[in-house]
């Protein structure tokens, strides 16, 4: 469950960075059972949707800064970023498969 939980997590604070919102930061807790995780999950691709449908090929080299730990800048590619979420569910979705 807290797998499925953490792939929800990943992909909407991810996603929401780039359309610079704020990050879900709720906990685990709240969600433990599978028709809480399955409903957050569903509520977080409804909010994503249109930001993902609306991609563009100009998006790909726009740039996301973010504070490392340390408190230093680091900067990502939204391309990049969009790639490294979908390779995140993707190692996750084969965790859960096995």
């Amino acid at each position: 469950m807290n797998t499925l939980f953490h792939i929800a997590d990943v992909e909407f604070s991810w996603i929401s960075g780039l359309q610079g919102k704020p990050e879900f930061t709720e906990p685990f807790e709240h969600y433990a059972s599978l028709q809480k995780v399955t409903d957050l999950s569903a509520r977080f691709h409804e909010e994503v949707r249109p930001f993902v449908m609306s991609w563009t090929t100009d998006m790909e080299l726009k740039e996301l800064l973010e504070l490392s730990p340390q408190g230093e800048p680091v900067s990502f590619k939204y391309g990049e970023v969009m790639r490294h979420v979908i390779a995140h569910e993707i190692h996750h979705i084969g965790q859960l498969s096995v």
